[in-house]
């Protein structure tokens, strides 16, 4: 690698910890998800809905938000809904159940 990719590289894995380190600090704003009992219910939710409405690839549970990796397995029919609706049914469902 030439210097100036590697010192590109150096420079997009420093900015890209930096960010890690501030999304992991998590100082502000809600942090629900860092109780075990919350996110136990989200990963639950998670898994019950896999194969069934997605398959599920990925997913990381952080303690304001999660990031998930899946692929719908059909598209608009009664059983599973659009992307959207189907994210707005889980967390309706996981929040009601976590409060």
């Amino acid at each position: 690698m030439s210097d100036k990719l590697s010192d590109l590289h150096k420079r997009r894995k420093l900015l890209f910890y930096k960010y890690e380190k501030l999304l992991d600090k998590a100082d502000t704003g809600p942090s629900w998800l860092s109780k075990d009992s919350v996110a136990q219910i989200i990963c639950e939710a998670l898994h019950h809905r896999d194969r069934n409405i997605y398959e599920l690839y990925a997913y990381c549970v952080m303690s304001n938000h999660v990031h998930v990796v899946f692929k719908m397995l059909k598209k608009n029919t009664p059983k599973t809904p659009a992307v959207t609706k189907m994210l707005q049914n889980f967390k309706s469902f996981t929040a009601l159940k976590a409060n």
